[in-house]
């Protein structure tokens, strides 16, 4: 039998590389795996991005509802007042029309989970306060000017803005509980969570993928190397394209290692059989001396 050692060989240390050379399956994987996985932080970015978006936006809104719905309010308390008192002026009229609003404040606040506190530009104190705008000072509620977002002592954010409302000098301020977006914020997380394992499962059925598509075909070549044997691969076009040309590498050699050693083998018949004419002259002439 021809032995194959040198290919075999060959693919032995081809099969084991270097040390700390990764397999294949590996090599392609990693790099989609992470494909995969900045693909999920981006979407997640976006997600927390539209997120943030959302609740600003319809904190803004709500807020500028409420806005417009206790201006309203004020306007129809003070028109009475005027009715009931000339001008309005302070005394017994203003203070019922004034809390009416007061009234019609709490309700809100309650009903849409609102704080609303209500300043006297020209005190600077507190008239009025329901809800989480208990948490802020006096200072706090008349320095808002605008839609922002606030921290109260306790250290938690809210979401605020302020109007004016002329006639009685106040200043109105308005705050919306962050608590409103837990469930939004509870259905986000959750499908960052679904993400991630959808990413994960993704990942994992990847690998088993490339196991069984590329290393599966790769060892089976191998270990036919590995027992001197051509590799007869049937499957994958190109794997089996890859298995036909080491058999036919290993048949050519094979073929050529015969080839060479019937031309050894020739050779060193040939040599032999020259030393053996050479001996059988050399006895001839030997035997000639003798006589001689």
């Amino acid at each position: 039998m021809i032995e194959l050692n040198p290919i075999s060989d060959l693919f032995s240390r081809a099969k084991g590389g270097p040390r700390g050379a990764r397999s294949l399956e590996v090599n392609i994987s990693l790099p989609i795996v992470g494909y995969l996985l900045a693909a999920g932080a981006v979407m997640i970015l976006l997600m927390l991005a539209t997120l943030h978006e959302f609740r600003d936006r319809n904190a803004r809104d709500t807020l500028q509802l409420l806005s417009g719905t206790v201006i309203d309010d004020s306007s129809l308390a003070y028109e009475q007042c005027v009715k009931d008192a000339p001008g309005c002026p302070p005394g017994a009229a203003r203070e019922s029309a004034q809390s009416r609003v007061f009234d019609r404040l709490v309700l809100l606040s309650k009903r849409l989970d609102m704080g609303i506190a209500v300043v006297d530009k020209a005190t600077r104190k507190l008239v009025f306060t329901s809800g989480v705008a208990g948490g802020f000072s006096a200072d706090e509620v008349a320095a808002v000017d605008r839609y922002t977002t606030l921290t109260d002592a306790s250290g938690h954010d809210f979401s605020v803005g302020a109007v004016e409302f002329a006639p009685w000098n106040w200043h109105i301020f308005l705050a919306k509980a962050p608590v409103v977006y837990a469930d939004i914020a509870s259905r986000v997380r959750d499908l960052l969570v679904g993400t991630g394992l959808v990413i994960l499962v993704v990942a994992a059925s990847l690998t088993l993928y490339l196991r069984q598509a590329i290393a599966r075909p790769v060892g089976e070549i191998l270990a036919k190397l590995d027992h001197d044997e051509p590799p007869a691969y049937e499957g994958i076009r190109e794997f089996a394209l890859l298995s036909d040309s080491i058999a036919k590498m290993m048949r050519e050699v094979s073929r050529h290692r015969f080839n060479l050693e019937e031309l050894v083998r020739a050779r060193t018949l040939e040599l032999e059989q020259a030393r053996a004419e050479i001996e059988r002259q050399k006895q001839i002439l030997e035997i000639g001396r003798a006589h001689v």
